[in-house]
């Protein structure tokens, strides 16, 4: 009898964990797909937007405007390591994300150029993950990052980076 995913391909070493992924996010996409409702448009429309203004900043040091999207009442700031490691709400939070801008900007962090794998919309989350190339820390790397948005009135209320690999 013939297997839709045979439990042999598990173990063979050109079966990667990467496409196991794939295929999650596939049919993940299809069983949740039926069409946005009029929130999730508004948290994709302002989702593309700060997400823009993120990258923006990464890419030349100008954090100004995607610290106008943060919600300065409601914001969380979650960040996996470091200095910043930790999640941490409220006006903590707003001097966490200002602190690691600075940073950014202090020892010339920047993404020379980076391509988003996919986006996913849920109500008032927006994810999505990157691959990418630049510099940190002085040091030229490429790797993967995946970051969860939720959004509120068209402001980031909650900001979370899960590093993917490096």
């Amino acid at each position: 009898t013939s297997q839709l995913f045979p439990i042999s391909m598990i173990f063979k070493k050109e079966f990667k964990m990467k496409k196991i992924l794939y295929i999650f996010v596939i049919f993940s996409l299809f069983s949740i797909v039926e069409g946005e409702n009029s929130i999730e448009k508004e948290t994709r429309k302002a989702g593309d937007r700060i997400r823009k203004n993120f990258y923006h900043a990464w890419e030349t040091g100008n954090w100004t405007p995607f610290l106008n999207d943060i919600d300065p009442k409601n914001f969380v700031f979650q960040f996996p390591v470091g200095q910043f490691g930790g999640t941490y709400k409220g006006k903590e939070a707003v001097q966490k994300m200002k602190n690691f801008a600075k940073a950014n900007i202090a020892y010339k962090n920047r993404v020379t150029s980076y391509k988003i794998n996919f986006i996913i919309v849920e109500k008032d989350r927006y994810t999505f993950t990157d691959k990418f190339k630049g510099v940190i820390g002085g040091h030229k790397i490429e790797g993967g990052n995946s970051f969860y948005f939720r959004i509120k009135n068209g402001k980031l209320i909650e900001f979370r980076e899960f590093i993917g690999y490096y």
